[in-house]
């Protein structure tokens, strides 16, 4: 796993646009998702796969949360399935990110 982790690392940095890769990974992801034999043990695994991309760093925050929301735009199948079930892992973002603007937002000062 440590050796698909690096190899993963190292074809992202090659890459020249990194917002676009992230897209294309979001896509391959959901296409796996749903297209497999497996789907629905897989879809019900999709925030712990973008948790897992998210954690090496193959996705960022902004991608996902823009994503999503174009997702949600599409209901109904695949991109609605998988929207569904990234929905824990996006309000997760959006929490840490509010968090995060929380904790930098304060001086300290009362």
């Amino acid at each position: 796993l440590c050796y698909a982790k690096a190899a993963l690392r190292k074809l992202y940095r090659s890459s020249p646009d990194k917002k676009k890769t992230q897209r294309a990974i979001l896509r391959c992801v959901q296409k796996l998702v749903t297209d497999s034999p497996a789907a629905e043990a897989l879809l019900k695994k999709t925030a712990a796969i973008l948790m897992a991309l998210y954690e090496i760093d193959l996705i960022d925050e902004s991608v996902v949360v823009k994503w999503h929301a174009q997702a949600s735009k599409q209901q109904g199948g695949a991109a609605g399935k998988m929207h569904d079930a990234a929905e824990p892992f996006v309000t997760w973002l959006k929490n840490a990110e509010e968090a995060s603007e929380d904790e930098s937002g304060s001086d300290g000062k009362e």
